[in-house]
């Protein structure tokens, strides 16, 4: 079979995987006859945790040639990789925060997205903590730019269509039209995400720079929630 094609293949399972993780979810609590909602908190967490864990697993498995050779490539070049891409997660920050002043001066309340993560963070902080930092960054870029890479494999094509989809992917929740204007905001990371694995041809890039950005958002709350 075609190298190509079976890319395709590859891309195409993982997003459908990652689409449909959710319904799989409450389909196999349903059919387990357990009343999710009524377990303890604990029990939700640990089961949440553990099913994204799964989730991601399977993910690497599918592609664990490219997670394999990458991995052995990023750990000899780590110190040049860091410091030759640090400065895009420093533009992505930059950008994000200008393109999200400009949407609150317009009057646009505080994206739905952001006030979930915050709400679940106040309820759930260890639970947030563990998502946002090692799980969303892995399962993320192995389905918005892995993925869609396998897929697309021009270079323009790919950075604009993988940036869009992150950035639709968390304003989905978007309480008022004005909302989606979020979409800018959260699509940036996604580009510059992206850019960083077409010049690197390493997901461990992509991946370590959404890992210091949500870690560093995470910090952030922490300390607000000690004022």
């Amino acid at each position: 079979m075609n190298k190509y094609i079976k890319d395709i293949i590859k891309g195409l399972s993982v997003l459908i995987l990652y689409l449909l993780s959710n319904f799989i979810f409450a389909l196999v609590i349903s059919i387990l006859g357990i009343n999710f909602n009524s377990l303890p908190t604990n029990i939700k967490v640990i089961t949440s945790i553990l099913y994204e864990g799964l989730i991601i697993f399977l993910i690497v498995l599918i592609y664990h040639n490219n997670f394999k050779e990458n991995y052995i490539d990023f750990k000899m070049n780590i110190v040049n990789y860091i410091s030759k891409y640090i400065k895009y997660w420093f533009l992505t920050l930059g950008l994000m925060i200008i393109s999200n002043m400009i949407i609150s001066n317009l009057g646009v309340k505080i994206a739905n997205n952001e006030k979930e993560v915050i709400e679940t963070f106040h309820k759930l902080p260890l639970y947030t903590i563990i998502t946002a930092t090692v799980l969303a960054p892995i399962l993320e870029e192995s389905v918005f730019r892995l993925s869609i890479r396998k897929i697309i494999k021009n270079d323009y094509l790919f950075i604009i269509i993988s940036g869009l989809l992150f950035g639709i992917l968390h304003v989905t929740s978007a309480g008022s039209v004005g909302q989606l204007l979020y979409i800018i905001p959260y699509s940036i990371p996604g580009w510059i995400f992206a850019y960083t694995l077409v010049k690197s041809d390493n997901i461990y890039i992509p991946i370590t720079l959404h890992f210091i950005h949500n870690s560093i958002l995470m910090i952030v709350q922490i300390i607000l929630s000690f004022l």
